[in-house]
């Protein structure tokens, strides 16, 4: 029979266990691993988190705990903390000598169980009687491994300098450090707690990335594509043209500025794959600011690729069966994987968080290829720290990055002008490099739509009437007020109803993709379409319009929407015609901005023609928009709590405080409502109605049933006692009762025309 060791670190179903030396080497191993991807002079720093981070589990108090509560014995504390009691033991260790590897090593160890401290509660834990208390318990309890401890550190080579990075790095350093910990304690305790989930974890696993494998899949792939029209002769050479620069170039950040249209998604993936080859890098990483995007893109990869290469991390994945649920839940926990497919909100509330579960992924974006679509998306109210975590993972993470949009906004630029208080934008310092220089004529070949500047202002009833003129048209309007008022109104003027598509974020994605399939489907087949949306079309989805129409906005959102119109080049022209709505609903703020700073473009350019190629252009709105319209880059002042004098100079990171300010999406005062969409949704709905536990696979669908709705919406549901609230495990979620006239095939949730006056992006 197996000797129990005298201290436990864990013990398995079977009740075989794992003494704390051995998990303490077994994670000091992989932490000294993933440290050096992080930086090779941090390895051993690697190695010490590692040994120190359970040394709380050598008091007799948790070891009578852990025996209690896994069976091993009969009675013990009801709980027994231990991972300050490491961090105490760090910090006391290291402050004469390092003070700020000290406080590094206390931030990484005393937060591996519950997420990082703000630098104010670290130092009051740290100071904490019973927290000294149970350091000084686990140095009497095993006062040799303490010594055995402190003679292994003397041993250590010189360690480095924490202060030696520059100070705009080190909050993110000391997230990819705490990332290297966490992950491997994580993967430790697996290997012994469950050997079947590691296995499968080391099965997923692809040891040896086979990029030049995919390179030549890829080309396979775009060597089929023709050559007929001119545009696909220059998506061709933007693409020829990618694949050069990607296997001569060294990792620093870029940008792909193509029109719309132009091939962006195979193109940035050639040079991305002929960048890996190059720098030798760990994975690709796809980063898109919509979930309605992300499933095409991924869908396209996955067809070239293979679908084990690929992994999808995103709120809305479906998961069709429990061994592929296994498979994706292992590979998004640490990002193991050779092309991942995420969303801004996962990749950037990541960079920020604080949290284990969201940090353990940081140590594996280190070394790769990034590929940032859209990134005209990016919300001003959080561009600064957004920039700052790119210059970083370029700068210190050795990842080399592409930055993608048909309108490139200079990040490389001060936006101070005469007469304004400074908007503190914070300006990427290196040069970024355009990848495909612009060329006339290849570029003039997307010159294929006809921009109408603003005429009379339009009322809904106006603008109903000329779209019911119009074989096939889209119209997107800048709220989902506006667009179900005019979808209302182009019904009532006598269109059959199968012509007229309505999409706006008051209907769930499940719905929303179906009825983009449908105007596919619809467009394909020559039938006539009028479409009426929010901007949730406009960027990203492969659809061709002879005719769109587009509400008063910012010009990079005009331009996008233009990409709707004409998009093969089928015709000699399409035409975009921008409208403003007298009797419209108030939009949100950065629209308005955008919509005053496009207004200037126009007074400049006069009658000349509005050409959406013109980098020269889109630089100058840039510089109304950032100069004069936007009044923060930081509303939620992230640079303050991570990036202030006293941060700087005393270390004084507030982690927790920034992680849970920087939210991509506003989700203040929005209630999800989960809706009986289709028979797969009634059935769900039904299910939960009745207080039946959902699957693994009925839960990923569920996700896609889901609307949120503001204050006012959710109180006119509720009066008309449509909602009820039930419990999800421990969560509570409102859901739309089964046959509830609310939610309809054509609108979506309808809250008898209460609409929200903002849109609302997921």
């Amino acid at each position: 029979m197996e000797e129990t060791p005298d201290f436990i670190a864990h013990v398995d179903a079977d009740g075989k266990t794992q003494s704390v030396e051995d998990h303490a080497e077994g994670v000091a191993r992989l932490c000294s691993e993933f440290c050096a991807q992080i930086d090779p002079d941090w390895s051993e720093v690697g190695t010490l988190l590692g040994l120190l981070h359970d040394q709380g589990k050598y008091q007799r108090a948790f070891q009578k705990y852990i025996r209690h509560s896994s069976g091993l014995a009969d009675h013990g504390p009801a709980r027994a903390p231990h991972s300050m009691a490491g961090a105490i033991h760090a910090y006391s260790i290291f402050k004469e000598r390092d003070k700020a590897l000290a406080l590094t090593l206390s931030h990484c160890i005393g937060g591996h169980h519950r997420g990082l401290y703000d630098s104010v509660e670290l130092r009051n834990a740290l100071k904490m009687a019973d927290n000294k208390a149970y350091c000084r318990n686990m140095l009497q309890d095993a006062p040799e491994v303490a010594v055995d401890l402190e003679k292994r550190i003397a041993q250590l080579a010189t360690l480095p300098d924490i202060m030696e990075i520059d100070e705009e790095d080190r909050p993110l350093f000391v997230r990819m450090l705490f990332s290297a910990l966490i992950d491997a304690d994580r993967l430790d305790t697996e290997a012994f707690m469950n050997k079947e989930r590691a296995l499968l974890r080391t099965q997923s696993k692809c040891a040896d990335v086979p990029w030049s494998s995919f390179r030549d899949k890829l080309k396979a792939k775009t060597d089929n594509l023709t050559s007929d029209t001119p545009i696909n002769r220059a998506r061709t050479d933007f693409l020829e043209k990618c694949r050069a620069h990607g296997r001569s170039h060294d990792p620093n950040i870029y940008t792909l500025f193509l029109p719309t249209g132009g091939g962006k998604t195979l193109s940035s993936m050639a040079w991305a794959l002929e960048s890996a080859i190059r720098n030798h890098s760990s994975r690709i990483i796809y980063v898109i600011p919509y979930t309605s995007i992300i499933t095409q893109t991924a869908e396209v990869f996955k067809n070239i690729f293979g679908e084990e290469y690929v992994l999808e991390h995103h709120s809305e994945l479906d998961v069709s069966d429990n061994e592929e649920y296994d498979r994706w839940k292992l590979l998004t926990e640490n990002w193991d994987a050779p092309i991942i497919i995420t969303t801004n909100v996962q990749m950037f509330e990541s960079l920020y968080a604080h949290q284990t579960s969201r940090c353990r992924k940081l140590h594996n974006i280190c070394n790769s290829v990034i590929v940032f679509d859209e990134v005209q998306m990016f919300p001003s109210a959080l561009l600064n720290p957004m920039l700052r975590a790119i210059e970083s993972l370029s700068l210190r993470f050795a990842t080399n990055i592409l930055l993608c949009t048909a309108t490139q906004p200079n990040f490389t630029q001060s936006f101070e002008t005469e007469g304004r208080e400074s908007s503190n934008f914070y300006t990427i310092q290196v040069e970024i490099e355009n990848i495909v220089p612009y060329d006339k004529e290849l570029f003039s070949a997307f010159e294929r739509v006809r921009f109408h500047k603003l005429g009379n202002p339009q009322t809904i009833a106006t603008l109903a009437e000329e779209l019911t003129q119009q074989h096939s048209a889209l119209c997107i309007v800048n709220t989902r007020a506006d667009a179900g008022r005019l979808y209302d109104e182009v019904v009532t003027l006598g269109r059959p109803p199968e012509e007229i598509v309505h999409l706006s974020r008051m209907m769930c994605s499940l719905h929303i993709r179906r009825r983009i399939a449908y105007i596919k489907e619809r467009l394909s087949a020559g039938l006539p379409v009028i479409v009426i949306s929010t901007q949730l079309i406009e960027a990203g989805v492969d659809i061709d319009f002879p005719v769109v129409y587009r509400a008063h906005s910012g010009l990079d959102s005009i331009i996008q929407a233009g990409g709707r119109c004409n998009r093969e080049g089928r015709r000699n022209s399409g035409d975009v015609y921008i409208f403003d709505l007298k009797d419209g609903s108030t939009p949100g703020e950065d629209t308005k901005q955008g919509r005053q700073a496009s207004l200037i473009i126009y007074e400049n350019i006069g009658e000349a023609p509005l050409n959406p190629n013109d980098s020269a252009l889109i630089h100058q709105y840039y510089m109304e928009y950032y100069g004069n319209q936007v009044n923060s880059f930081d509303k939620r002042r992230i640079e303050h709590y991570l990036w202030s004098d006293q941060a700087n100079h005393d270390l004084e990171w507030d982690f927790e405080t920034a992680s849970k300010k920087f939210r991509l999406i506003e989700n203040e005062g929005i209630t999800d409502i989960y809706v009986p969409y289709e028979e797969e949704g009634e059935e769900l709905i039904s299910k939960l109605s009745r207080n039946t536990i959902l699957n693994r696979r009925e839960f990923r669908i569920l996700q896609k049933l889901r609307v949120g709705v503001r204050k006012k919406d959710f109180e006119t549901l509720y009066r008309q006692g449509v909602l009820k609230e039930i419990r999800l495990g421990e969560l509570p979620i409102w859901i739309l009762t089964y046959g509830s006239p609310c939610y309809d095939e054509a609108r979506g949730l309808r809250c008898e025309d209460v609409w929200t006056d903002e849109i609302v992006i997921i």
